[in-house]
């Protein structure tokens, strides 16, 4: 189940980074995303119903996923932060605001097609 989510999440990042033409999609990005969320559910599921069984389970659970994951969310806000500031001042910028005026456009528009 682990390599299948892995093929999702890739679907997802390549829709995000190719566009038009040269996209080498196996799986519609939108529908990559509706899959992963569906898999990821029934895995928690499953999960939740055999491995947290009995009193204070739920609270055990929740306590492990926010240990496990906030860390990773962390980290990911610093460096994001910290280069959307050298971005910014390497453009001439002040910010996101003067990189979107740019033209620099953030990847989620590129799955919205007309």
């Amino acid at each position: 189940m682990g390599l299948l989510r892995a093929a999702l999440a890739m679907a997802v990042v390549l829709g995000h980074t190719l566009s038009g033409r040269h996209r080498l999609m196996m799986i519609d990005p939108a529908a990559a995303v509706e899959l992963f969320f569906i898999i990821s559910g029934f895995y928690m599921g499953l999960i939740l119903s055999e491995k947290y069984v009995g009193p204070k389970s739920f609270k055990l659970f929740i306590t492990n996923r926010l240990l496990r994951l906030f860390p990773t969310y962390l980290l990911v806000l610093v460096i994001s932060v910290l280069l959307w500031l050298l971005l910014g001042k390497r453009a001439g910028t002040d910010g996101p605001a003067g990189l979107f005026r740019l033209g620099l456009k953030p990847s989620a528009n590129t799955l919205h097609r007309s």
